[in-house]
């Protein structure tokens, strides 16, 4: 297990979750605010390979994984943790349908990464018309700037958490 909150544990993925990798992936509407392609069962496999591939490499910059309820083991989805550099991380999630407007897509991320004390930054992008994630990421995290991401040729709002901040102990409350 990586970590855990009082609902959810987020573990390593397994060959075993291909089916669950391609219920989350192969659903337009998990994957159309991301923006990312469709995937069918095959490239849902290949990109599940290649996620664990890099569990083996040490010090990987993009670490994802599995997210499950406590209360029955069902899969819930996915995080990501991205190393761009040694001081900050970025975070991403996706969740299956079922779970969306519970609060889960950034349960326990932010406060595991703050532990790391020599981490100066949390951040985290997202679409800009992926409205529900923007209030989410808002709650924990200052607006940073919209910018056009040359990869998928949509703008992204980004987000940043400074955790060299006095403040940065807490979250931020929504307002």
């Amino acid at each position: 297990m990586i970590f855990q909150t009082s609902r959810l544990y987020i573990k390593k993925l397994a060959l075993s979750d291909v089916n669950h990798f391609y219920k989350l992936h192969s659903d337009p509407q998990v994957m159309e605010p991301i923006p990312a392609p469709v995937l069918n069962h095959h490239s849902s496999k290949q990109e599940l390979h290649r996620i664990l591939n890099a569990y083996k490499v040490k010090d990987h910059r993009l670490r994802v994984y599995g997210v499950y309820l406590h209360s029955n083991d069902d899969f819930v989805g996915l995080c990501a943790i991205i190393r761009p550099d040694s001081k900050s991380r970025s975070i991403g999630y996706r969740l299956l349908k079922d779970y969306w407007g519970q609060g889960l897509g950034t349960e326990g991320m932010i406060n595991f990464l703050k532990q790391d004390k020599s981490l100066q930054s949390i951040q985290a992008s997202v679409d800009q018309n992926n409205i529900a994630s923007k209030k989410i990421l808002q709650r924990f995290m200052a607006f940073v700037k919209d910018e056009l991401n040359s990869k998928s040729g949509s703008y992204e709002s980004q987000f940043k958490l400074d955790l060299l901040t006095p403040n940065s102990s807490t979250l931020r409350k929504s307002k």
